[in-house]
């Protein structure tokens, strides 16, 4: 804590604060998350005459372990960049700086609370639509400095395909759906699509929503400036899915993600739809869309756990038996054997 103090008055400026807050008297609260594959630390920096955080820094969970935070630092920035002005519903970055062998990355605060799922449950078209709208505004600016898709499946997609091939047995299930991913980006490389500035994990808690129902985005960290369009989207409806099934557990969402595209009644279709002719997006590309999204998921899983492991050692045996119980590895083998209703 007293590292982080000392970085904020040395690197902080009296500017990126609320008016009367002083940088000596602010105090820390440190908060670690429990799911398996964070990476990092969050701290929240209060100030006695404010009731809610002033600013926010992360540390790696590992002392030298900054590779997440400065993939977050760089998005953060590039996304403020995407718009003249910026957004006020994207962090900013205060600081990135390294103080006491530690490394912070300080952001301003995002107004809101996290969407809960009875929000979804309550109001579930307007709550959706208007997340979707969010990110619809937020891409649409990140158009100028699009490229072809084509031209990026020989990078970061390649490289996450290429960790799922290290890791994944020669048989299986998940196996198959790695070919099934593959033939899919052959007809994505051939179908003229764009990229867009993607988010990676677009659901809550990283959603917030103030108290005059504006959304605001944060935790950037998988974030890709040249990523694949209706990513976002997909991965959304999918955590809405969760929300009104209250799907808690692995299985139960697995049947939530079915029954929220597959089934008798998929509503979250209706939502894509919209959304691709927005966008311009060729209805016959969900599918290969849906594939490619799940299958990057679960090798940024993979990526998080750094599960670069012996194949027959029982560590390997353990993470892979927890990979492939995992509910979105679940769904994407789901997506990869299975035709979207339109």
């Amino acid at each position: 804590m007293n590292a982080l103090l000392e970085l904020l008055r040395d690197h902080v400026r009296q500017s990126d604060l609320p008016s009367g807050v002083a940088i000596d008297n602010l105090s820390c609260v440190f908060l670690t998350p429990r799911f398996r594959t964070s990476s990092h630390i969050i701290i929240f920096v209060l100030d006695e005459k404010h009731r809610s955080p002033v600013l926010l820094a992360k540390v790696p969970r590992l002392p030298g372990d900054d590779g997440p935070l400065q993939r977050e630092a760089r998005n953060l920035r590039c996304a403020q960049d995407s718009r003249e002005g910026g957004f006020r519903s994207i962090p900013r970055v205060v600081a990135f700086e390294e103080n006491s062998s530690h490394r912070f990355l300080v952001e301003s605060i995002v107004p809101g609370r996290p969407l809960r799922p009875d929000a979804i449950r309550l109001r579930p078209e307007d709550t959706i639509q208007k997340t979707i709208d969010w990110l619809f505004e937020f891409q649409s600016a990140s158009v100028a400095d699009a490229q072809p898709l084509a031209t990026v499946f020989s990078g970061r997609i390649a490289e996450q395909l290429a960790i799922l091939d290290r890791f994944l047995p020669e048989s299986g299930e998940e196996r198959a759906a790695l070919e099934t991913t593959r033939e899919e980006i052959d007809i994505l490389a051939k179908s003229g699509l764009c990229t867009v500035f993607e988010h990676g994990d677009y659901a809550p808690p990283n959603i917030l929503v103030d108290s005059d129902g504006n959304i605001g985005i944060v935790d950037w960290e998988l974030a890709e400036p040249q990523g694949v369009p209706l990513t976002d989207v997909l991965f959304f409806l999918t955590s809405a899915a969760f929300a009104r099934a209250r799907a808690g557990n692995g299985q139960n969402r697995v049947l939530a993600f079915q029954n929220a595209f597959y089934g008798d009644d998929p509503w979250a279709c209706k939502f894509v739809r919209r959304f691709c002719e927005r966008f311009e997006i060729e209805t016959e590309l969900v599918r290969s869309l849906m594939v490619l999204c799940w299958a990057r998921y679960a090798a940024n899983i993979l990526t998080r756990l750094h599960a670069d492991l012996t194949p027959g050692s029982k560590e390997y045996e353990d993470t892979l038996r927890w990979f492939t119980q995992n509910p979105y590895c679940a769904i994407w083998c789901y997506a990869s054997r299975n035709m979207l209703v339109r």
